[in-house]
């Protein structure tokens, strides 16, 4: 059994996943351990319901002597416990089955596939083909018809003459496009769950982790300062600058440089997004980022306007309410935009063509807020490292993102699908307050820009 004195090692991540502290917890407690992509809630009462399996049964006894489908939870390792995927025994064969909705079998799963291999085994059961069914990420969607034989790709390892072999086709030669299917008609408007990732905000673990990072950031930096001090990036210097003087610091001339570029009016643009497994749009690719809310805001000398948009069944609805909103003169603002709102624009230029010409003129006119914090032409001690629009704000003003219901992206996705199932006003009240803030974070960071900019004694 694990102790609190025992020191990790990078087989230890290797092995287990990328957060030994997480795993720490689970090892030391003998809990179940599963810290990797986790199956659609829906998606996997779906498929035990139509193999037939019982979720609970642990029956190591029955699993040897019959044949047919199991799934195993909780099965005993040396010194914790791991949900096992789909298992199927007939006669001396045995497979182990991954339902997997996504695009790439990355790291992750592989770490997720050796772990559940090697404790199988420890049970003397010993797999002999594996089956991962994914989608096909090469798949598009032609807007008419979803061509279910060709939306899944399966993927096989197994063991012949004592060598590994590993084959990829399409779902369309297998026994599960039937299951499939059934199962797209069941999931298609939901978005994709996942487990608890490692978050600031989620995390149970942030004391030993996260939090004592950004609370010993500044004195982390000031070491690296003293020992290559003479290879700083712009970002660096105002980073030191802002430390050892315990103040913002401010590089007035590029910001006066950089606020007067824009021209007004000024536009905020924000979009909220989940991932969707399958298709919705002409030219979509599977478990691609889906808006399901816009927020918007315009600021003029005469008078101030706003707008949070939020997808009912219609998303191009609300796009052709943006590109209404923003009208074709002024600067339109985003955070991190390159990043992230561009991407999603360009998207919905290929789902909506006939909206091209105004999306790329939108495209055109955007501006990325947090620039001046990126390339260190203004920086505050208390950011410490982390340039979220969240945490920034946070350190600049007194607008805080924890005092609202909804503190965070995964929550308001949860939020958003819970309003889709019941469309209960409370949860749409949620979603529109919890959209207004990215956009009053960033006229807040704005007008700091300009105090700073223009301030006679900084």
């Amino acid at each position: 059994m694990l102790t609190a004195n025992y020191r990790f090692t990078k087989d230890d991540v290797k092995c287990y996943g990328q957060c030994p502290y997480l795993f720490k917890a689970f090892y030391a407690n003998g809990q179940v351990f599963n810290e990797f992509y986790s199956e659609d809630s829906r998606l996997d009462g779906f498929i035990q319901s139509y193999l037939n399996i019982d979720y609970l049964s642990n029956d190591l006894t029955a699993f040897h002597h019959t044949n047919g489908w199991y799934r195993f939870t909780s099965l005993p390792s040396r010194h914790f416990s791991i949900d096992i995927s789909y298992l199927h025994h007939n006669e001396d064969e045995i497979s182990l089955y991954y339902f997997y909705p996504i695009r790439k079998f990355s790291k992750s799963q592989v770490y997720d596939l050796i772990s559940q291999l090697s404790v199988l085994k420890e049970n003397d059961i010993n797999v002999t083909k594996v089956y991962i069914i994914s989608m096909n990420p090469n798949y598009r969607y032609d807007g008419k018809r979803l061509k279910m034989a060709y939306l899944f790709r399966l993927s096989i390892w197994f063991i012949h003459n004592g060598k590994k072999i590993y084959t990829s086709k399409l779902l369309k030669d297998s026994e599960f496009i039937d299951l499939y299917s059934d199962m797209v008609i069941c999931l298609q408007d939901d978005a994709v769950t996942y487990n608890p990732r490692c978050s600031r905000h989620d995390c149970r673990l942030t004391e030993q982790c996260h939090q004592t990072y950004y609370d010993n950031y500044n004195q982390h930096f000031m070491d690296y300062f003293y020992h290559f001090g003479n290879n700083l990036t712009q970002l660096q210097y105002a980073q030191y600058l802002s430390i050892e003087h315990n103040d913002v610091f401010v590089d007035q001339y590029a910001m006066q440089d950089w606020l007067g570029k824009w021209e007004y009016p000024y536009y905020f643009l924000d979009f909220e997004w989940d991932i969707r497994l399958i298709p919705q749009y002409q030219n979509q690719f599977p478990l691609k980022e889906h808006i399901f809310a816009i927020s918007l805001y315009k600021t003029e000398a005469s008078k101030d306007e706003y707008k949070v948009l939020l997808c009912g069944d219609d998303c191009e609805a609300i796009v052709e309410e943006m590109i209404e909103f923003l009208g074709d003169k002024g600067t339109i603002f985003a955070y991190n935009a390159d990043n992230a709102e561009k991407i999603r624009l360009l998207e919905l230029c290929q789902y909506f063509s006939e909206k091209n010409e105004k999306i790329y003129k939108i495209i055109s006119r955007l501006a990325s807020i947090d620039v001046p914090i990126i390339y260190g032409m203004i920086y505050h001690n208390s950011i410490k490292g982390s340039f979220t629009l969240k945490n920034v704000v946070k350190c600049i003003s007194s607008l805080n993102y924890d005092e609202n219901e909804i503190r965070n992206g995964a929550l308001a996705v949860r939020t958003y699908q819970d309003w889709r199932k019941s469309h209960e006003i409370t949860d749409k009240l949620k979603l529109e307050n919890y959209s207004k803030l990215d956009a009053q974070a960033m006229i807040v960071l704005l007008n700091w820009y300009r105090f700073y900019a223009y301030a006679k004694e900084v």
